[in-house]
Parts: structure tokens; sequence; C-alpha cells
């Protein structure tokens, strides 16, 4: 037998016998790609280009298949806890989802929207219509990834007749007749009977109404206890997450409803012993800023605004002056969108601006200081989206707390 040399880790090693390379190779320790040399060879080949050494590669059994999934079809059809829990988990995730961002957006640019989900019941309203949305959301993500989550966790799978993925279209078709034929639209009680009707169905031996019309399957690996286990621990923390936001939800429906049923109160500025009536929408508070001067503060009962009604004595200071400290001072924390304007209100010299809190883009700031003599007061009202909210009461606010400077 030939002798033949191999490189390892850009060392040589041999002499060793083909027999013995032929061992290495089909170990696995060596391979086509490996550079080898024996003598009457002009220079290194790997070894795969080496015509002396094709019987090597004969040697290696095939590659072992794919490991493949099991057969769709061989898989038998889902009972029907299985598939209430993964729907009720898909629906509520999805739902709580929709409803956060379409709450959210249209919370912010509609001022008409956080008025009227602040009403009774239109919560649930919000919910019901949220549904639909949801299920498109559903049907997205099952064309996605192949399936959705609560399906996924609990070894479900919705194909048709013959196996194959259901298309986007044909989902949303089911999902469709699921939200009439399962889920009553959403409407509370009824979708109750609908749900029995279609558990009794499933419990037969049948198909629910909405699988059997359009000719789909639910199919179903075993669960297993590492299924069950990761389902319960995802629906418990899901369940715990909407009771939190539910908590809140009601807390601040009472603390509105509790705010709303005040009634007008009178504010006496301790400053000039005038006093003006405040509208119960907001809640007054008294601190003292850095300087050790008097802060009033009004904060509307919606976190939609704050008003900061306050008054500082500079002898010596003309208008001009005054805002220009003002502006210097608070340069870390607002944001102007211009130099203001100087006018006269009442008689009396003012300026007001207009801009920003720096942390909070999204938030209007407006600032408007009067000249008293030697006493600037000043109204800083912080708004958030949507402004139309609680433009009205800022401006009443300011109104009435200008009437109390002398």
């Amino acid at each position: 037998m030939s002798e033949w040399w191999y490189t390892e880790k850009s060392k040589k090693i041999g002499p060793i016998q083909q027999e013995e390379l032929l061992k290495l190779f089909q170990n696995g320790k060596i391979t086509p790609n490996t550079m080898v040399w024996q003598e009457g060879m002009p220079e290194w080949k790997p070894l795969g280009n080496v015509e002396a050494l094709e019987s090597l590669k004969a040697t290696l059994p095939p590659p072992l298949p794919p490991k493949s999934e099991p057969d769709v079809l061989s898989l038998p059809l889902a009972n029907r806890w299985p598939r209430f829990f993964a729907r009720i988990f898909d629906v509520w995730w999805q739902i709580l989802a929709v409803s956060l961002v379409a709450g959210y957006t249209l919370g912010t640019y509609s001022a008409g929207f956080v008025e009227w989900l602040n009403g009774p019941g239109a919560s649930q309203l919000f919910g019901i219509a949220c549904l639909p949305v949801a299920l498109m959301l559903d049907a997205l993500i099952y064309k996605a990834a192949g399936n959705t989550p609560g399906k996924a966790i609990l070894g479900l799978k919705v194909t048709t007749l013959n196996g194959q993925p259901l298309s986007l279209g044909q989902y949303l078709g089911r999902n469709l007749s699921l939200w009439a034929s399962g889920l009553a639209f959403g409407l509370p009680l009824i979708n109750l009977f609908t749900l029995a009707n279609q558990s009794s169905r499933l419990g037969k031996g049948k198909q629910a109404s909405y699988d059997e019309s359009t000719g789909y399957r639910v199919h179903a690996k075993p669960s297993g206890w590492i299924r069950i286990t990761i389902f319960s621990l995802a629906f418990i923390s899901l369940f715990f997450v909407m009771a939190v936001l539910n908590s809140m939800e009601q807390a601040a429906q009472r603390n509105a409803i509790l705010n709303y049923s005040q009634n007008d109160y009178s504010w006496e500025n301790p400053a000039t012993k005038k006093s003006a009536e405040i509208e119960s929408n907001w809640k007054h508070s008294a601190s003292k800023n850095e300087d050790q001067q008097e802060i009033y503060m009004f904060n509307e009962i919606a976190d939609r605004a704050v008003v900061v009604f306050a008054e500082e004595n500079a002898p010596g200071f003309s208008l001009q002056d005054y805002v220009a400290a003002f502006r210097k001072s608070t340069a870390s924390n607002i944001r102007f969108s211009d130099g203001g304007r100087f006018f006269q209100k009442q008689g009396v010299n003012a300026w007001s601006g207009t801009g920003s809190m720096v942390d909070s883009g999204t938030n209007r700031l407006t600032v408007e200081i009067r000249q008293h003599g030697s006493e600037f007061w000043r109204v800083v009202t912080i708004q958030v989206m949507p402004f139309a909210y609680s433009d009205d009461l800022v401006q009443k606010l300011s109104s009435s707390l200008w009437s109390t400077v002398k």
C-alpha cells in the first residue's frame, strides 16, 4: 500500500498507509477538503480531487433523510376543550392588543372618543367593536406564522380536507363565519348560546358549523404535560394582565364619577384675597418651588391638562427683562417654539409664548405673564393630546385665575 501525508490545523501528518487514511475518512476525522500528498505528486491537493482516492468516497454511506413532521391527516381531530381554550386565549390577547392600539390612537386625536369611553358601558361596546379587527389580526398571524399562539401551544392545526394550510382568504372567511355562528358578534349572553351549540356539536363527534360548511378540519397533536403546563402558565399570565387592566379601568371610572359628581368650588388667591369659582374638573394643590415661591397647581381629573399659577416680585425689572430671565431659567425644561409676543391686556403689559416640555414633544405648553408694578403673575398650561378635550376647560380656568389678580 502507498504512503500518504495529510494536513491537520496547518500541520503535516504522516506518512500513513492508504488503509489508515481510509479509516480516518470513514470516521469523519478528515474530509474531501483535507489536503493530502504522496510521493510523485507535484503539489498538495484536496483529498476529493485526487483520482487515486476516488474509491474512498464510495465507502461513505448516504446522508440520513431529513426528519419529517408527522402527516397532518394522520393526526386525530381536536376535541372541544383544547379548541375552546385555544380560541379564548387567542381572542383575549388579540382584542387586548387591538383595543390598546386603537384606544391610544383614537384617544390621542379625538376628544369625543375620550369622553365617550368614560361613559357607562362604553368599554364593553369598544371591546365588541374590536372583535372583528382582532379576528383579522388572527388570520394575518396564521398566514405569516402558520398558526396562532393558542393553537400552536396546544398542538392544534387548521387545515383543508386534504391537509393543506388555509390561504389568507380562506382563514378570513372561516373567522367571519366564526364571528357570526361561534361568537355571536361578541354580544354578551347571546354568545353563550352559540358557544354552547358549537361545543355540543364537537361533543357529538361533529365538526363546528363554521368548519363543516367550508370543509376545514382542526387536527390535534398529543397534548402531553409540557404543552399543558406551558399553556396554563401563558393563560394565567394573560388572565392576570387583563384583570389588572380591568381593575385600573374601573378605578379610573370610579374616580371620574366621584369627581364629576362634586360641585364647583371657590378658590381664594392667598396673595390678593380675591376668590374665583373653579369647575369641579380641576383638583387643586399648593406647593413651593426651588426659590420658595408659592405655586398653585390645578390638575384636570382625567390628567389631560395641568395649569400652574404663580406670582413673583421682581423690583426694577421690566416685562422684557423678566421674560428673558424666565426663559433662561426654564430652558432645561421648556422648549419655546418662538420668541412669543408682547401685548396689552386689561391695561397691563403682558407676554405669551407657546412650546412644549423638553421631555415630551407631543404635549402643548402655553405661558402667559402679566406685569402689575413689581409683581409678575404667570399662568402656565400643559395639555396632552387631544388638545380639544381640554381647550375649553383650560380657557375657563385661566380666565378665573386672572380674575383674582388685582
